[in-house]
C-alpha cells in the first residue's frame, strides 16, 4: 500500500517504450487492501495514420479555397477574375462556419452518421479478439436467455392460470414452485444484462478516453493548441470527461433496447409460424405493415373496431336473455341443441373480432413501444452525442497533424501587411540541434478566429544561442517576451523563417507560475519524473535544495515522503525556488527561465543563477532585474518601433553593469518618495476625527 501511494506506475521499459506485449507501464492501484496492476497500453502512431482518413473527410476550408484560387491562377485567368472568385469563395466559407462546425449541426441518421459512427466504432471495437467483442457475446447470449426466459414464464402463466380455473391444487402449486424457481435465473439474467450493459459502457468509454487522451496529450501539445490556437471545439475537457461517458452509456444501452425487441419479434414469430405455418406469418406481416398505415392515415379504425365488438357483446348477451325470457317455450319444443348452437356461434363470432383487435393492437404496441419508447429515445441520445465525439477526434486528428482552422485573407488587408493564419503556417521547425537557433521568425500572438489574423509581436527575430552563450530578454510590459518562450517551446507556431531548437530533454522550461504537482515533497523536485525515474538519492536532492536554499524544508514537512497540498504550504518564493531546483536536477543543456526568480531575494537569486551556470545550463532568462546582467553574456531588448529588437553583448564587467542597472531604476523610483509622503499625508488628514 506504501508502495502504491509512492509510486504512481512502474515503466514497462525505457523512454516510455512499449515491451513485446504493447505495454509501457503498469498503474498500481489500491483496491480491497491489495495492490492491483492495471497494464496500460499506449495508442500506437500506427492507429492513429490508420483512422486519420476517417476522420479527414472534411478538408480544411482554407485549403480548399487556395487550391481553387491556384486553379484559378493556372488556367490564366485575368487578375480581376481571380479576385471575385477569391471573394466568392471567402463568402462561402464564412457562411459554411467551418466543416467541423456544420457537421457537428447536421444530424440526422443519414449516410454521414453512419459513417460517423462507423469510424467511432472502429476505436471502439479495434478487432475480434478485443474485449468488447466478448462482453457483446456475452451480452447478446443473456438476451436471448432472457426472451426465453420470457416465454417460459408466458406458458407457466397459463399453466397455473388453468389449474386455477380447473381447480386443480396439485398442479396449482407444482405451477406456483416452477414460478419461483424460474424466478432464480430470471433475476440473475435481468442483473447480468444490466451489469453486462455497465461493463461494455465502461470498456468503450475506456477505449474512447484513453484514444481522446493519447491525441489530446500528444508530445505535439494538442491540448494547448485545442484551447489556444483552434477555436472548432470549446471546452475540450466537458467532451472528454461528460460527453464521452454519455455516448458511450448511450450506445452500450441502444444495443440493449434494439437488441430485446428484436429478438422478441423473431421468437414471437417463431412461436407463430409453428401454430399457423408459414403462410399465416407471411400474412400476418402484411397485416402489420398494413394496420401501420392505417393507424397513421385513421386513427379512428380503433373506434369502429370498438363499435364491432359492443354490437357483438349486445348480440351475445341478447342471446343468453332471449334463452332466459323464452326458457319454458324453448323447454317445451326441447331446442337446447339448437339454442346451443346459436350461442356458439355468437360467441365465436365475438371471439373471432376480439382476437382481431387483439392482434391488430400486438402489431401497434410492438411498433409504438420498439420505435417510440426504445428505439427512438436511445437512437435520439446517441444522435446528439456521437457527432460531438466524432467532431472532437477530427480536430484533435487535424491537430496531431499541424492542421488548424483557416481563415481567407480580409479584402481590406494591403498587400504589404502582414497576414497570420493558423491554416497557412510556412515556418520550418528542426529538432535535435546542439544550439537554439532562429531565422527571420517573426513572434505572433495567434488568434484562432479572428478575421484579421494574430498580432505581430517581434518582427523577423534572428537569434543563435550557442551553449554557454546566457542570453537575457528585457523590454517593457507586453512586448511579447514570454511569446518567445512560447515559441521556442512550441505552444505557438513559428509563421515564416526557420527555427531551430534541440530535443526535448535538451530544454527545460519554467513559467512565471511555479507549478507544483499533486505528490510527495521528493515529485516536486523531479517533476516531471515520477519516483521510479529519479536517478538521484536522496543526499543529492538535499544538495540541491541546498543550492537553492531549501534545505530546511524536508525537515519541516516531514521528509521527503511528506505529502501535502504544497501551494498552501509553501510561500511563493519557496515556490520559485523548487521550480529552479528542478532545473538543476534535470540539468538540460538549455534553461529558458520566464520570471522565475521575481519573489526570490536578490541574493538567493545570484546563487541559484550560479548553481545553474555551473552545471552547465545555457540560460536564456526573461526578466526585468537589471542584477540579472551579471550571469548572462548578451542582452536581446524588446520593443521600440516597429516591434523591433536589438542584440548586444554585455562588455565589461557584468556586474558593474547590473550594478548600475539597479542604481538607475532606484533613483526612478526615489524621484516618487515626496510625491507618496505628500499623499499619505492627504490621507492622514482624511482620515483624522473631524472637530
Amino acid at each position: 500500500m506504501e508502495r502504491a501511494l509512492e509510486q504512481l506506475y512502474i515503466p514497462r521499459a525505457e523512454d516510455g517504450k512499449v515491451d513485446a506485449r504493447g505495454v509501457s507501464h503498469q498503474l498500481l492501484v489500491p483496491h480491497r487492501g491489495r495492490i492491483s496492476r492495471v497494464s496500460i497500453r499506449p495508442t500506437k502512431s500506427s492507429t492513429f495514420d490508420a483512422h486519420w482518413k476517417y476522420f479527414s473527410q472534411a478538408t480544411p476550408l482554407a485549403l480548399n479555397v487556395k487550391k481553387s484560387a491556384q486553379d484559378g491562377q493556372g488556367h490564366g485567368q485575368d487578375e480581376k477574375t481571380v479576385k471575385d472568385r477569391k471573394r466568392a469563395e471567402a463568402r462561402e466559407v464564412r457562411a459554411q462556419g467551418g466543416q467541423a462546425a456544420a457537421t457537428a449541426k447536421r444530424v440526422g441518421v443519414n449516410k454521414e452518421f453512419f459513417r460517423q459512427l462507423k469510424a467511432i466504432l472502429r476505436i471502439l471495437i479495434p478487432n475480434t479478439r478485443c474485449k468488447e467483442v466478448f462482453l457483446l457475446a456475452l451480452h447478446t447470449a443473456f438476451l436471448i436467455l432472457r426472451t426465453y426466459l420470457s416465454v417460459l414464464v408466458a406458458r407457466l402463466d397459463g399453466y397455473i392460470v388453468k389449474n386455477l380455473v380447473t381447480a386443480n391444487g396439485r398442479g396449482f402449486l407444482r405451477g406456483l414452485g416452477l414460478w419461483f424457481a424460474l424466478a432464480v435465473p430470471s433475476t440473475y439474467t435481468n442483473s447480468m444484462i444490466r451489469y453486462l450493459q455497465s461493463k461494455l459502457a465502461i470498456g468503450f468509454r475506456t477505449r474512447l478516453t484513453r484514444y481522446a487522451h493519447d491525441l489530446y496529450l500528444s508530445p505535439k501539445a494538442n491540448f494547448y493548441r485545442i484551447i489556444n490556437l483552434d477555436g472548432r471545439v470549446e471546452s475540450a475537457d466537458q467532451y472528454i470527461t461528460t460527453d464521452i461517458a454519455r455516448f458511450c452509456e448511450t450506445l452500450s444501452a441502444l444495443y440493449s433496447n434494439i437488441a430485446k425487441p428484436t429478438l422478441d419479434i423473431i421468437i414471437f414469430n417463431y412461436q407463430l409460424a409453428n401454430a399457423i405455418g408459414g403462410r399465416g406469418l407471411f400474412g400476418l406481416f402484411i397485416s402489420y405493415y398494413l394496420t401501420g398505415r392505417i393507424l397513421r392515415a385513421a386513427a379512428p379504425a380503433f373506434g369502429k373496431l370498438a363499435a364491432i365488438e359492443a354490437k357483438l357483446e349486445g348480440d351475445f348477451r341478447g342471446a343468453h336473455g332471449r334463452l332466459i325470457t323464452n326458457a319454458e317455450e324453448v323447454a317445451f319444443y326441447n331446442g337446447s341443441a339448437i339454442e346451443e348452437s346459436i350461442l356458439n356461434r355468437a360467441f365465436k363470432r365475438l371471439v373471432k373480432h376480439v382476437g382481431s383487435i387483439y392482434k391488430v393492437r400486438v402489431a401497434y404496441s410492438m411498433t409504438e413501444d420498439f420505435v417510440l419508447k426504445y428505439a427512438w429515445s436511445a437512437a435520439g441520445y446517441g444522435l446528439i452525442a456521437m457527432p460531438r465525439i466524432y467532431v472532437l477526434l477530427q480536430v484533435l486528428h487535424s491537430l496531431d497533424r499541424g492542421h488548424y482552422q483557416s481563415l481567407p485573407r480580409p479584402d481590406d488587408l494591403s498587400a504589404h501587411q502582414p497576414f497570420y493564419d493558423l491554416g497557412s503556417i510556412k515556418g520550418r521547425v528542426t529538432r535535435g540541434s546542439e544550439d537554439v537557433q532562429l531565422s527571420h521568425v517573426p513572434i505572433v500572438a495567434p488568434a484562432p478566429g479572428v478575421e484579421r489574423g494574430g498580432e505581430e509581436l517581434v518582427k523577423d527575430l534572428s537569434l543563435r544561442v550557442q551553449p554557454g552563450m546566457h542570453v537575457l530578454i528585457s523590454g517593457p510590459n507586453g512586448v511579447g517576451k514570454t511569446a518567445v518562450a512560447r515559441v521556442l517551446a512550441e505552444l505557438w507556431p513559428a509563421f515564416e523563417g526557420e527555427m531551430h531548437v534541440p530535443d526535448a530533454k535538451g530544454t527545460m522550461f519554467l513559467p512565471q507560475k511555479a507549478y507544483l504537482t499533486t505528490g510527495s515533497l521528493k515529485e516536486q523536485i523531479i517533476y516531471p519524473h515520477a519516483v521510479p525515474q529519479c536517478s538521484k538519492t536522496d543526499a543529492e536532492l538535499m544538495e540541491i535544495l541546498g543550492a537553492v536554499h531549501l534545505a530546511y524544508v524536508v525537515e519541516r514537512e516531514g521528509g521527503f515522503g511528506a505529502r501535502k497540498t504544497w501551494t498552501d504550504v509553501l510561500s511563493g518564493g519557496e515556490r520559485q525556488r523548487f521550480a529552479f531546483a528542478r532545473l538543476l536536477y534535470h540539468a538540460p543543456r538549455f534553461g529558458i527561465l520566464d520570471e522565475t526568480s521575481s519573489a526570490v531575494s536578490t541574493d538567493v537569486e545570484g546563487l541559484m543563477y550560479q548553481a545553474a551556470k555551473e552545471k552547465g545550463i545555457t540560460l536564456i532568462t526573461i526578466s526585468h532585474r537589471p542584477s540579472l546582467m551579471r550571469y548572462h553574456t548578451h542582452l536581446l531588448h524588446l520593443g521600440g518601433e516597429a516591434n523591433s529588437w536589438k542584440l548586444e553583448q554585455l562588455e565589461g564587467s557584468n556586474e558593474a553593469l547590473s550594478f548600475e542597472e539597479e542604481i538607475k531604476q532606484l533613483k526612478n523610483q526615489l524621484r516618487d518618495v515626496e510625491k507618496w509622503e505628500k499623499r499619505v499625508e492627504v490621507i492622514k488628514k482624511e482620515l483624522s476625527p473631524k472637530a
